[in-house]
């Protein structure tokens, strides 16, 4: 594994454009292997379930020969940085319009 493992609440752009939120982290029942629950940012908000290994993995290049990133999922930012940055969560705004 060449990158970080992934944190709950980051998020991620994937190499085809979309973004995703880690909801969490989880073991798989049948095989103990770490698993990556995540959730698209925007539309749907479709819920995946991906290998740490697979999720931090390099982009194919033979596959994907123009991909501009280096790994399949490549971290923007998490909730931390957004506060320091001065921008609120989605979450955030609705409370603070309530």
């Amino acid at each position: 594994m060449n990158q970080r493992k992934p944190k709950k609440g980051e998020l991620y752009r994937h190499f085809r454009g979309k973004q995703y939120r880690v909801l969490y982290l989880a073991v798989c029942a049948e095989t103990k292997e770490e698993m990556v629950v995540y959730e698209e940012d925007k539309g749907e908000h479709r819920v995946y379930v991906s290998s740490v290994a697979s999720f931090t993995r390099a982009v194919n290049r033979e596959r994907y020969p123009d991909a501009r990133q280096e790994y399949r999922f490549e971290l923007c930012m998490d909730e931390q940085e957004k506060k320091q940055d001065g921008r609120k969560s989605e979450k955030e705004m609705i409370l603070a319009f309530l």
